[in-house]
């Protein structure tokens, strides 16, 4: 196949544009979340082919023998197709796609304590809401996600053009931050640095009804989503120890909810707390209750 032209602002070639035959349909922020964190359960036989655009724009795609069809689309760092195109096989006529312009964003993160940036989860989400969103829970929201290399470093390729996102940095050791990212211009290469902190930290008891210790109590911290809590992003988790106490580091500033879990109790109500920038939250208190059996 090739790719078709569109008028584009930039003359140079897309070098890391490149055509990926799957097994199903599926959009393009599906893709450049597997290709970020390729995470689906089904990823070997998902993804069919691969394929390297030439500074020609062609390509070819070798399918296996025993497909009748495949879904095929395109993504570079500064061009993507938004879905899928099926391919009934075997492919008598040559494909063409034609991309959208899109851009490329670089990230680097810097931590002044030394602590490792690499593993932090980089999510992607447009700051508006949608007015049909996929679902109740906020999941048509999340445009891909990637996670930084060892250098602290990640690229983030085929960022669509003329929309305000909202960047979630979610590392491993330090607190999660929330960016608002203007809106980038099509084929534009824009780099952003950001400074990770140590975040503060939020100590407690998970108790029972007659304020008995509760160990092994999971109890985890979120933070509000925009869909009534059913799109809370989950931040921290720890298990309370014999005494009950438990202690979570490396939260955000600001306020975070908490919620306390263990297996034959009934979940805590959800406990809203005031996390420090880098000091500590004391004597935060979440209840466990038997319930009644039927």
């Amino acid at each position: 196949g090739r790719i078709g032209r569109r008028r584009h602002r930039r003359s140079q070639p897309d070098h890391a544009m490149q055509v990926l035959a799957l097994a199903s349909k599926a959009g393009v922020d599906e893709v450049r979340t597997f290709l970020g964190k390729a995470r689906r359960p089904d990823a070997g036989t998902w993804l069919l082919a691969r394929a390297e655009v030439d500074p020609d724009g062609h390509f070819r795609l070798d399918l296996p023998s025993d497909r009748s069809n495949a879904h095929v689309l395109l993504i570079g760092s500064l061009g993507y197709t938004a879905k899928t195109a099926q391919v009934d096989l075997p492919q008598s006529s040559e494909l063409v796609l034609v991309p959208e312009q899109a851009a490329l964003m670089r990230l680097t993160l810097s931590a002044r304590d030394g602590a490792s940036r690499a593993g932090a989860t980089l999510r992607c989400e447009s700051a508006s809401l949608p007015s049909n969103p996929q679902g109740f829970d906020g999941s048509g929201q999340v445009r891909f996600e990637s996670e930084s290399d060892s250098d602290g470093a990640a690229e983030l390729r085929g960022v669509p053009a003329g929309t305000a996102l909202n960047r979630l940095v979610l590392p491993q050791e330090h607190a999660a931050q929330k960016l608002e990212i203007e809106p980038l211009a099509p084929c534009e290469e824009r780099a952003l640095s950001i400074e990770l902190h140590a975040g503060g930290t939020v100590t407690g008891n998970v108790v029972d009804e007659s304020g008995e210790a509760v160990a092994d109590a999971v109890v985890k911290a979120y933070w509000g989503g925009r869909w009534f809590g059913m799109d809370d992003l989950e931040l921290r988790s720890t298990s309370s120890d014999a005494l009950g106490a438990f202690r979570l580091k490396a939260l955000p500033p600001g306020q975070v909810s908490l919620i306390a879990s263990r297996d034959g109790w009934l979940e805590s109500g959800k406990q809203r707390v005031e996390v420090p920038l880098e000091g500590t939250s004391e004597h935060v208190g979440l209840i466990l209750s038997r319930g009644a059996a039927l």
